[in-house]
């Protein structure tokens, strides 16, 4: 059996939403009622990846690369705001 690239121990860092695709697909429940949970799934790693990115490579590494991850985070979010 082949080890997880992750820590033994932990979450793969993906695990939130694959659980609420499968939770989707087992049974009858809407997209529109999953899309949330995706969301709050991706902005909580997007939030430990901003965290590690200020801790591993200091202000000007953590600013560069948080303007990425919030400006994606952005777009993932503002969809939401527009779905009927």
């Amino acid at each position: 059996m082949r080890s997880p690239p992750w820590p033994i121990g932990e979450t793969a860092p993906a695990a939130g939403g694959s659980v609420v695709v499968t939770i989707l697909r087992a049974g009858p429940i809407t997209v529109a009622a999953v899309r949330l949970p995706i969301l709050a799934a991706l902005s909580a790693n997007t939030i430990s990846k901003l965290v590690a990115a200020f801790a591993g490579g200091g202000l000007a590494y953590g600013s560069e690369v948080g303007l990425g991850l919030l400006f994606t985070l952005a777009g993932a979010w503002i969809p939401l705001l527009f779905a009927g």
